[in-house]
Protein backbone atom coordinates (compact mmCIF):
# COMPACT_ATOMS: atom_id res chain seq x y z
CA UNK A 1 0.00 0.00 0.00
CA UNK A 2 1.14 3.47 -0.85
CA UNK A 3 1.09 6.59 1.49
CA UNK A 4 -1.69 8.32 1.66
CA UNK A 5 -0.16 11.54 0.39
CA UNK A 6 -2.13 14.76 -0.76
CA UNK A 7 -0.05 15.89 -3.93
CA UNK A 8 -2.37 18.30 -4.68
CA UNK A 9 -1.74 20.83 -2.18
CA UNK A 10 2.16 20.88 -3.96
CA UNK A 11 0.03 22.04 -7.31
CA UNK A 12 -1.33 25.17 -6.49
CA UNK A 13 -2.17 26.92 -9.99
CA UNK A 14 -2.96 23.62 -11.58
CA UNK A 15 -6.81 23.48 -12.34
CA UNK A 16 -9.29 22.90 -14.68
CA UNK A 17 -8.17 25.29 -17.29
CA UNK A 18 -4.68 23.40 -17.51
CA UNK A 19 -5.83 19.87 -17.43
CA UNK A 20 -8.07 20.87 -20.29
CA UNK A 21 -5.67 22.43 -22.55
CA UNK A 22 -3.31 18.90 -21.93
CA UNK A 23 -6.38 17.04 -22.95
CA UNK A 24 -6.95 19.04 -26.48
CA UNK A 25 -3.64 18.24 -27.11
CA UNK A 26 -4.10 14.47 -26.56
CA UNK A 27 -7.14 14.48 -28.85
CA UNK A 28 -6.03 16.46 -31.22
CA UNK A 29 -2.61 14.19 -31.46
CA UNK A 30 -4.98 11.30 -31.86
CA UNK A 31 -7.14 12.61 -34.63
CA UNK A 32 -4.44 13.25 -36.48
CA UNK A 33 -2.77 9.49 -35.72
CA UNK A 34 -5.40 8.22 -36.76
CA UNK A 35 -6.44 9.72 -40.07
CA UNK A 36 -2.80 9.40 -40.64
CA UNK A 37 -3.16 5.80 -40.14
CA UNK A 38 -6.04 5.08 -42.11
CA UNK A 39 -4.52 7.01 -44.81
CA UNK A 40 -1.48 4.89 -44.90
CA UNK A 41 -3.79 1.80 -44.76
CA UNK A 42 -5.66 2.84 -48.11
CA UNK A 43 -2.94 4.01 -49.82
CA UNK A 44 -1.50 0.41 -48.94
CA UNK A 45 -4.72 -1.44 -49.91
CA UNK A 46 -4.38 0.80 -53.61
CA UNK A 47 -0.55 -0.33 -54.68
CA UNK A 48 0.35 -3.52 -56.39
CA UNK A 49 3.16 -4.31 -53.71
CA UNK A 50 0.16 -4.72 -50.84
CA UNK A 51 -1.80 -7.36 -52.83
CA UNK A 52 -2.49 -8.81 -49.99
CA UNK A 53 -3.78 -6.16 -47.89
CA UNK A 54 -6.17 -5.17 -50.78
CA UNK A 55 -7.82 -8.23 -50.74
CA UNK A 56 -8.30 -8.58 -47.12
CA UNK A 57 -11.35 -8.50 -45.31
CA UNK A 58 -12.60 -5.73 -43.76
CA UNK A 59 -11.95 -7.25 -39.66
CA UNK A 60 -8.55 -7.74 -40.95
CA UNK A 61 -7.54 -4.29 -41.96
CA UNK A 62 -10.05 -3.25 -39.01
CA UNK A 63 -7.45 -5.14 -36.70
CA UNK A 64 -4.58 -4.01 -38.34
CA UNK A 65 -5.88 -0.51 -37.64
CA UNK A 66 -6.49 -1.28 -34.10
CA UNK A 67 -2.67 -2.44 -33.57
CA UNK A 68 -0.90 0.06 -35.16
CA UNK A 69 -2.99 2.71 -33.00
CA UNK A 70 -3.02 0.34 -30.13
CA UNK A 71 0.91 0.19 -30.31
CA UNK A 72 1.23 3.96 -31.15
CA UNK A 73 -1.10 5.92 -28.98
CA UNK A 74 -0.19 5.39 -25.72
CA UNK A 75 3.46 6.71 -26.21
CA UNK A 76 1.81 9.45 -28.12
CA UNK A 77 -0.65 10.20 -25.06
CA UNK A 78 2.50 9.71 -22.29
CA UNK A 79 4.81 12.33 -24.46
CA UNK A 80 2.44 14.72 -25.19
CA UNK A 81 0.82 14.40 -21.30
CA UNK A 82 4.45 15.18 -20.07
CA UNK A 83 5.53 17.97 -23.16
CA UNK A 84 2.67 20.18 -21.82
CA UNK A 85 3.04 20.06 -18.42
CA UNK A 86 6.96 20.55 -18.63
CA UNK A 87 5.49 24.24 -19.75
CA UNK A 88 4.08 24.57 -16.51
CA UNK A 89 6.62 23.22 -14.79
CA UNK A 90 9.36 24.82 -16.47
CA UNK A 91 11.76 24.61 -13.07
CA UNK A 92 10.98 21.05 -12.31
CA UNK A 93 12.05 18.00 -13.51
CA UNK A 94 10.18 15.34 -15.09
CA UNK A 95 10.78 13.28 -12.13
CA UNK A 96 9.48 16.11 -9.53
CA UNK A 97 6.35 16.76 -12.07
CA UNK A 98 4.56 13.04 -12.65
CA UNK A 99 5.62 12.71 -8.18
CA UNK A 100 2.77 15.73 -7.91
CA UNK A 101 0.14 13.65 -10.24
CA UNK A 102 -0.05 10.63 -8.84
CA UNK A 103 3.39 8.81 -8.34
CA UNK A 104 4.18 9.67 -4.86
CA UNK A 105 5.46 7.17 -2.46
CA UNK A 106 6.72 3.51 -3.15
CA UNK A 107 4.13 0.74 -3.72
CA UNK A 108 4.70 -2.59 -1.82
CA UNK A 109 5.03 -5.53 -4.59
CA UNK A 110 2.43 -7.72 -2.64
CA UNK A 111 0.13 -4.32 -3.16
CA UNK A 112 1.20 -4.17 -7.07
CA UNK A 113 0.56 -7.71 -8.03
CA UNK A 114 -2.65 -8.21 -5.38
CA UNK A 115 -4.07 -4.79 -8.19
CA UNK A 116 -2.95 -6.50 -10.93
CA UNK A 117 -4.69 -10.47 -10.06
CA UNK A 118 -7.82 -8.08 -8.69
CA UNK A 119 -8.27 -6.40 -12.57
CA UNK A 120 -7.88 -9.79 -14.07
CA UNK A 121 -10.54 -11.21 -11.45
CA UNK A 122 -13.21 -8.00 -11.89
CA UNK A 123 -12.96 -8.97 -15.84
CA UNK A 124 -13.77 -12.67 -15.14
CA UNK A 125 -16.61 -11.93 -13.02
CA UNK A 126 -18.15 -10.45 -16.08
CA UNK A 127 -16.77 -11.89 -18.80
CA UNK A 128 -16.73 -15.72 -17.30
CA UNK A 129 -19.48 -15.45 -14.86
CA UNK A 130 -22.25 -12.76 -15.47
CA UNK A 131 -21.84 -13.34 -19.11
CA UNK A 132 -22.94 -17.47 -18.46
CA UNK A 133 -26.00 -16.30 -17.01
CA UNK A 134 -26.82 -13.52 -19.17
CA UNK A 135 -25.64 -14.46 -22.67
CA UNK A 136 -25.70 -11.51 -25.66
CA UNK A 137 -28.37 -12.70 -28.12
CA UNK A 138 -25.31 -11.35 -30.19
CA UNK A 139 -22.98 -8.28 -30.78
CA UNK A 140 -23.32 -5.28 -32.84
CA UNK A 141 -20.48 -5.32 -33.26
CA UNK A 142 -16.90 -7.41 -32.59
CA UNK A 143 -15.28 -6.47 -29.10
CA UNK A 144 -11.80 -5.24 -30.19
CA UNK A 145 -10.16 -7.80 -28.53
CA UNK A 146 -11.77 -10.18 -30.76
CA UNK A 147 -10.89 -7.87 -33.65
CA UNK A 148 -7.01 -7.93 -33.09
CA UNK A 149 -6.82 -11.74 -33.72
CA UNK A 150 -7.31 -11.05 -37.02
CA UNK A 151 -4.19 -8.92 -37.31
CA UNK A 152 -0.88 -10.50 -38.01
CA UNK A 153 1.44 -12.31 -35.06
CA UNK A 154 3.88 -10.22 -34.61
CA UNK A 155 1.32 -7.11 -34.52
CA UNK A 156 -0.90 -9.06 -31.67
CA UNK A 157 2.26 -9.37 -29.58
CA UNK A 158 3.36 -5.91 -29.45
CA UNK A 159 -0.42 -4.87 -29.23
CA UNK A 160 -0.72 -7.09 -26.05
CA UNK A 161 2.57 -6.11 -24.59
CA UNK A 162 1.86 -2.01 -25.10
CA UNK A 163 -2.00 -2.51 -23.97
CA UNK A 164 -0.81 -4.58 -20.68
CA UNK A 165 2.32 -2.26 -20.18
CA UNK A 166 2.38 1.29 -21.46
CA UNK A 167 -1.55 1.87 -21.68
CA UNK A 168 -2.09 1.54 -17.62
CA UNK A 169 0.87 3.85 -17.38
CA UNK A 170 -0.19 6.50 -20.00
CA UNK A 171 -3.95 6.36 -19.32
CA UNK A 172 -4.03 6.57 -16.06
CA UNK A 173 -1.55 9.55 -15.50
CA UNK A 174 -3.84 11.47 -17.76
CA UNK A 175 -7.08 10.85 -16.69
CA UNK A 176 -6.98 9.66 -12.64
CA UNK A 177 -3.23 11.41 -12.45
CA UNK A 178 -3.51 14.97 -14.51
CA UNK A 179 -6.94 15.22 -15.65
CA UNK A 180 -8.73 14.56 -12.39
CA UNK A 181 -6.50 16.08 -9.81
CA UNK A 182 -7.07 19.32 -12.52
CA UNK A 183 -10.70 19.26 -12.09
CA UNK A 184 -10.71 18.27 -8.75
CA UNK A 185 -8.95 21.37 -7.82
CA UNK A 186 -11.31 23.56 -9.65
CA UNK A 187 -14.39 21.70 -9.25
CA UNK A 188 -14.58 19.41 -6.48
CA UNK A 189 -13.74 15.42 -6.55
CA UNK A 190 -16.89 14.23 -7.50
CA UNK A 191 -17.44 16.25 -10.54
CA UNK A 192 -14.18 16.24 -11.62
CA UNK A 193 -14.74 11.63 -11.24
CA UNK A 194 -17.72 12.03 -13.54
CA UNK A 195 -16.19 14.20 -16.10
CA UNK A 196 -12.46 12.30 -16.13
CA UNK A 197 -14.75 8.84 -16.62
CA UNK A 198 -16.90 10.48 -19.06
CA UNK A 199 -13.96 11.36 -21.14
CA UNK A 200 -12.33 8.21 -20.51
CA UNK A 201 -15.02 6.11 -21.52
CA UNK A 202 -15.34 8.11 -24.97
CA UNK A 203 -12.08 7.00 -25.90
CA UNK A 204 -12.83 3.40 -25.94
CA UNK A 205 -15.67 3.79 -28.32
CA UNK A 206 -15.15 0.25 -29.78
CA UNK A 207 -16.79 -1.52 -26.35
CA UNK A 208 -19.72 0.49 -27.01
CA UNK A 209 -19.66 -0.38 -30.26
CA UNK A 210 -20.65 -4.34 -29.19
CA UNK A 211 -23.86 -3.54 -28.35
CA UNK A 212 -24.11 -5.77 -25.01
CA UNK A 213 -24.85 -4.53 -22.26
CA UNK A 214 -22.96 -6.24 -19.69
CA UNK A 215 -19.55 -4.96 -22.04
CA UNK A 216 -21.07 -1.56 -21.55
CA UNK A 217 -21.50 -1.80 -17.52
CA UNK A 218 -18.18 -2.94 -17.31
CA UNK A 219 -17.07 0.07 -19.26
CA UNK A 220 -18.70 2.53 -16.91
CA UNK A 221 -17.27 0.75 -13.75
CA UNK A 222 -13.81 0.39 -14.02
CA UNK A 223 -13.15 4.41 -14.54
CA UNK A 224 -15.00 4.93 -10.97
CA UNK A 225 -13.50 2.00 -9.35
CA UNK A 226 -9.58 2.87 -10.61
CA UNK A 227 -10.30 6.99 -9.41
CA UNK A 228 -11.19 5.27 -5.92
CA UNK A 229 -8.32 3.22 -5.59
CA UNK A 230 -6.71 6.26 -6.73
CA UNK A 231 -8.61 8.12 -3.61
CA UNK A 232 -8.09 5.55 -1.05
CA UNK A 233 -3.99 4.99 -2.19
CA UNK A 234 -2.99 8.56 -2.92
CA UNK A 235 -1.48 7.60 -5.87
CA UNK A 236 -1.80 5.79 -9.24
CA UNK A 237 0.21 3.14 -8.89
CA UNK A 238 -3.09 0.60 -8.19
CA UNK A 239 -4.98 1.97 -10.68
CA UNK A 240 -2.05 1.02 -13.17
CA UNK A 241 -2.23 -2.49 -12.38
CA UNK A 242 -5.46 -3.06 -11.82
CA UNK A 243 -6.13 -1.48 -15.52
CA UNK A 244 -2.82 -3.45 -16.98
CA UNK A 245 -4.81 -6.88 -15.22
CA UNK A 246 -7.98 -5.97 -16.91
CA UNK A 247 -6.32 -5.35 -20.58
CA UNK A 248 -4.74 -8.78 -19.44
CA UNK A 249 -7.82 -10.30 -18.50
CA UNK A 250 -9.49 -8.62 -22.20
CA UNK A 251 -6.66 -10.03 -24.59
CA UNK A 252 -6.00 -13.50 -22.69
CA UNK A 253 -8.60 -14.43 -21.38
CA UNK A 254 -11.62 -13.47 -23.09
Amino acid sequence: MTTNIQTEANVPYFGARAAGVILVVVLVSYIFLDVLIVEILNYLREIDGAFSLRQSSENKIRALKMVSSGIISPWLMLIMTLAVLKTYFQKETINAVIKKFGFAGRPSIKFLAASFVGGIAFVLLFTKILMHFFPPDQFAAPHPANVINYGPAWGILFFAVTAIIIVPVAEEFLFRGVLYQGFSRSWGRLIAAILASLIFISIHPDSIESGYWLTHLLLYIIPFLLILVREITGAIYGSIMIHSGVNFAAIFLN
